[in-house]
């Protein structure tokens, strides 16, 4: 990376807000200890990576209707 030119363009990103709505799940302790610790390691909070596994699950399971929602 040190032999690499600096780049002169400006990059603008825009974050989309999407609404939320709170959900209440019940988990084993085992299991929350698990997402916990898999979320410190990516350096992350644990809803983010919740959410984002549970996005790519929906993705996954349902792509006609996880487009709709998008």
């Amino acid at each position: 990376m040190d032999e690499m030119e600096d780049a002169d363009e400006v990059f603008v990103v825009k974050r989309t807000h999407f609404t939320t709505k709170p959900l209440e799940v019940r988990l084993r302790t085992d299991l929350f200890s698990a997402i916990m610790d898999a979320a410190e390691r990516r350096g992350i909070p644990y809803q983010m990576l919740v959410q984002t596994w549970l996005r790519e699950k929906v993705m996954q399971e349902t792509p006609d209707l996880a487009r709709q929602h998008s």
